[in-house]
């Protein structure tokens, strides 16, 4: 039989999974919303005023999405 798992690491591994998750989610957000539309604009030769607007908002939100989640492993580890 396998071992059981510590139950003290068993949250911390969990919200370290939901943090890697976030991240995720940042990235995947950056990529498509940061740096699509000026890839877009660039291939298509059109650029207006509205594909910056859009590319800063998508990098605003990678990075609030990026800091919540490293606020939210701040928050476990002081928990402990």
């Amino acid at each position: 039989m396998l071992p059981l798992r510590n139950q003290k690491t068993a949250p911390t591994e969990r919200e370290k999974l939901q943090a890697s998750y976030v991240n995720g989610l940042a990235i995947g957000v950056g990529v498509v919303a940061g740096v699509g539309p000026l890839v877009n604009a660039a291939v298509t030769g059109t650029l207006g005023f509205a594909i910056p607007m859009i590319s800063l908002a998508g990098f605003g939100i990678s990075y609030y999405l990026h800091r919540t989640a490293t606020k939210f492993l701040k928050v476990t580890e002081d928990d402990r």
